[in-house]
Formats: C-alpha cells, sequence, structure tokens
C-alpha cells in the first residue's frame, strides 16, 4: 500500500486512490501534449496502481484501461488499442451493464480503431450495436448518433453501397440540424463527410455545394479569417482541382496560407502545410520558379519544427530536388538528392534487425 506523502501533477498524494487519480489524470494530459512514450508509460503505471487498490470489477480499473486504449489508439498503435478495448468492452459490460451509454460509447470508439486496421465488418457490427443501444437509450434523433452514422455511411461507401450509406449521411446532417441549428459548425462538420462521399462518386456539383455550404457556416461562426475555416477551403481547392479549375483552386489556397501565417505565424507546421498545398498545385502547373520560394520556406518550417535528420522531412526533399531539375539548378538538386540517400540510409540502418 501506498504510505507516505509525494507529489504529483500539483498534488500531495496521500493514499493509493490519489496516486491512481494523479497518474491517470498525467497520462491523459502527455497524450494530449503528443508526448507517447510519457503517456504509454503513466498509463501503464496507473493501470498497475489501479489493479493492485480497487476490487477487480471496480471502475477505476476499467477507467484506466480506458485509458490507456485511448493513448495506444491516438498514436496509431493500432494491435496495442485493438487488445485493450477489447478488456474495455468486457470490462465496461460488467460495470455499466449491457445497453449502457457507456457500452454504446466504447463499441464506437473501438469500432473506429478497427477502421484504421481495415477490419471493415467487425467495424461495422460494433457500429450497429451501437447505434441499437443509443437509440434505446438517447432516443433517435440525439447528437451522440452523428459519428456511428457517419461512420456506418463510410463502410457502406468503402463497400460500394452509395445506396445504403447516403441516407445515414442525410440523417447525420438532419440531427445536427435538428440539435443545433442550421448554422452551427457540427453541422458543417457532417456536410464535409457527405460532400466527401459526393466528391468519390464523382459528383463534383453536389460536392461543392456541401463543401461552400459548411464553409459559409465556418466563416459566420468564427469570421473570414479564423484558422478553422482553413479545412473547408482546401476541400473547395481540391475539388476545384479535380474539375480543372485550377485558377479558383489556387485562390482559395492563396487565401488558407495566409490566415495560416496570420493565425500561426511564419514558423508553424500548419503553414508549411499550407504552402505544400501551394507547391502542388504549382508543380501541376508548371510553375516551377512560383513554385521554388515556398517550397524552401516549407522546408525550413519542417526542419525547425523536426530537425534536419527526420525521416519525414523526406517527401519535401524529393519534391525540392524535382523543382531544383526542373529549374536548372543541378547543383541544388544534387545535394538535396544526398540529404534524401543520407536520411533514407539512417532509416534503414534503423529499423534494420540485429544479425545473431
Amino acid at each position: 500500500m501506498w504510505k507516505g506523502k509525494k507529489i504529483i501533477a500539483g498534488r500531495e498524494i496521500k493514499t493509493q486512490e490519489e496516486l491512481w487519480e494523479a497518474l491517470d489524470y498525467l497520462a491523459k494530459k502527455k497524450s494530449e501534449e503528443n508526448r507517447m512514450d510519457e503517456a504509454i508509460h503513466t498509463a501503464k503505471e496507473a493501470l498497475k496502481v489501479a489493479q493492485a487498490t480497487f476490487p477487480p470489477d471496480h471502475n477505476n480499473i476499467n477507467k484506466s484501461l480506458r485509458t490507456l486504449a485511448d493513448v495506444y489508439a491516438k498514436f496509431g498503435k493500432t494491435k496495442e488499442a485493438v487488445e485493450f478495448f477489447d478488456k474495455v468492452l468486457e470490462s465496461s459490460r460488467k460495470v455499466y451493464g449491457q445497453n449502457s451509454n457507456e457500452v454504446a460509447a466504447i463499441l464506437r470508439d473501438f469500432a473506429e480503431v478497427l477502421l484504421r486496421s481495415d477490419k471493415i465488418n467487425e467495424a461495422k457490427m460494433l457500429l450497429q450495436q451501437s447505434l441499437g443501444i443509443m437509440e434505446k437509450t438517447l432516443g433517435t434523433e440525439h447528437p451522440e448518433l452523428v459519428r456511428p452514422l457517419v461512420n456506418l455511411a463510410g463502410i457502406y461507401e468503402r463497400q460500394n453501397k452509395p445506396h445504403l450509406a447516403e441516407p445515414l449521411f442525410e440523417r447525420a446532417v438532419g440531427i445536427n440540424v435538428q440539435n443545433f441549428g442550421p448554422e452551427h459548425p457540427s453541422v458543417a462538420d457532417a456536410l464535409d463527410k457527405f460532400a466527401d462521399f459526393y466528391e468519390n462518386k464523382e459528383e463534383y456539383k453536389q460536392a461543392a455545394m456541401l463543401y461552400k455550404r459548411a464553409l459559409t457556416i465556418r466563416e459566420r461562426a468564427y469570421g473570414g479569417e479564423d484558422e478553422k475555416i482553413i479545412p473547408s477551403l482546401n476541400n473547395i481547392a481540391a475539388l476545384l482541382l479535380l474539375v480543372g479549375n485550377e485558377r479558383r483552386a489556387e485562390a482559395y489556397y492563396v487565401r488558407a496560407a495566409k490566415i495560416a501565417i496570420k493565425n500561426f505565424g511564419n514558423e508553424h507546421i500548419k503553414v508549411a502545410e499550407a504552402l505544400d498545398n501551394l507547391v502542388s498545385l504549382y508543380i501541376l502547373q508548371g510553375k516551377y520558379h512560383r513554385a521554388e520560394p515556398l517550397c524552401k520556406q516549407s522546408l525550413r518550417i519542417m526542419e525547425k519544427v523536426y530537425g534536419r535528420n527526420n525521416p519525414r522531412l523526406i517527401p519535401m526533399l524529393r519534391t525540392m530536388a524535382e523543382i531544383m531539375r526542373n529549374v536548372g539548378k543541378h547543383d541544388e538538386e544534387q545535394a538535396y538528392a544526398l540529404r534524401i540517400k543520407h536520411l533514407s540510409d539512417r532509416t534503414q540502418n534503423r529499423v534494420r534487425p540485429k544479425s545473431s
């Protein structure tokens, strides 16, 4: 048992339960801060304390299992996330009951993890179960239904069953409109998913209408220069490129880049992403001289954020080499090629298994 006093996360710890609370809080905080190794380690420690402190069917053990599952899921460790969501689901059914809202939420989140590993049929089954429970406990028009509806619609879309997907997207939008009003950002989020569906079906006119409606909602909610409208601008620009309207696409990408700079400053990764969209457009148009300074600026930002020896730089370095080749700066092209080789070799050496 815990004896003595200790300060964790600014809290004075006197009992085992307080130790568990502090560790669970810290694990979530480190996860929010994108500190993966620390978040996983702390979540494991919290689970150990919970298992040593509480009875086997105690809610706090269930909460620790859920924290660890969420941390693994956030950082893309799908195998581990699936393992712990299995445990969370079994535990939650005992703690809360088979048909509880808590179990419905876990089924929904578990399904989202399974989708990342392309376990489509398993995910579909869990989403259907989640929806069934929510409709009984919350009613058929509750906003909690929107996420599983959209995810289930996405599965039907992937299974080439658009006749099943479309009404679910419509229902998701309708639920948000009914609960929040037609001008709420939640409606814009659902509209984006619906627009993606039409874009994938190559029904570009319908997709454009929904993307623009989502942009209008966000502009009214946040203003015309808020970073929250950047995804809408990018969606519309990408669709315009698909239909061959490069001039209008450029205008949306330029606006997105200006908003990113205004909101985040010149050295933020969001700015690099916005500039990269413009670079891709200019390369598509063969305007390599216009792409060159933007790509160099984007690369400088990425080097500052990730470091010069991070493998994440390789795609950008390849783009720079392509630009240098097309503007006739072959010495710089060679320099970028050497950096690509150096980073590629480092990455391969890092993952190469040791010989026995």
